[in-house]
């Protein structure tokens, strides 16, 4: 069985993470990731540095319970926090699911 927990955590670490490289992205700042030298954050744009700072504590309180239900509120704070003024981020949460039909019910059926 699928554990929501992990899933959820899983989706939103991936959306922000997904956000972050973009950011770097717009912002013309490369992504080294072969020497793990980054541009030093004075020069990237105050929300990105209060993204990546919430993503360090958000998994430094997973270091420190190793409770995935935490990180997953922590995560969640991300968002809360983020949207507090329209100069902030938008992030919009899309689902997708493949509903394999002859799965379940017979081919002649799906038509």
């Amino acid at each position: 069985t699928k554990n929501s927990v992990v899933n959820e955590v899983y989706h939103d670490l991936s959306m922000l993470i997904e956000w972050v490289e973009h950011m770097y992205e717009k912002e013309g700042i490369s992504l080294n990731t072969e020497n793990g030298y980054y541009e030093p954050l004075e020069v990237v744009p105050p929300l990105l540095r209060r993204v990546l700072h919430l993503l360090n504590l958000s998994c430094d309180c997973y270091d420190q319970t190793q409770c995935l239900t935490d990180l997953k509120e922590k995560l969640r704070s991300i968002y809360q926090d983020c949207t507090t003024s329209e100069s902030y981020m938008q992030i919009c949460l899309v689902g997708h699911a493949h509903m394999d039909l002859v799965w379940l019910w017979p081919e002649r059926v799906t038509y």
